[in-house]
């Protein structure tokens, strides 16, 4: 997913430990597909060049 946001010129402005803990959340279930929506939504931002 860090590719294509980049690719597109984005980035994810939560840190490693957070990013790693929603993916953990997400496959185990405990997130909902909507609610990571919900998160990438406010935690994507332009990337500044």
């Amino acid at each position: 997913m860090e590719i294509f946001l980049v690719l597109n010129g984005t980035e994810v402005s939560a840190d490693t430990d957070e990013q790693e803990q929603i993916f953990l959340n997400l496959a185990s279930g405990e997130m909902t597909h909507e609610e990571f929506l919900l998160w990438l939504q406010n935690n994507v931002r332009h990337r500044k060049i």
